[in-house]
């Protein structure tokens, strides 16, 4: 069985009028591992403003 190599991602990030760039070397397990947690949180956000409407619709309507 062959040894599996590590598989790594470069960002590499360029400043505008710089012309030296940064090169971030990154695990490729953390950068999808990054990418899930995003996804979880964005749908999490989503979420919450889909159940957080109705009920504030429903709380303006109630007389002070």
């Amino acid at each position: 069985m062959t040894k599996r190599k590590d598989r790594r991602v470069t960002i590499v990030v360029h400043t505008d009028g710089d012309l030296a760039s940064r090169q971030l070397p990154r695990a490729g397990v953390g950068v999808r591992g990054g990418s899930g947690g995003a996804l979880v949180v964005g749908l999490l956000v989503v979420l919450f403003f889909a159940f957080a409407g109705p009920i504030g619709r429903a709380a303006a309507r109630v007389p002070g």
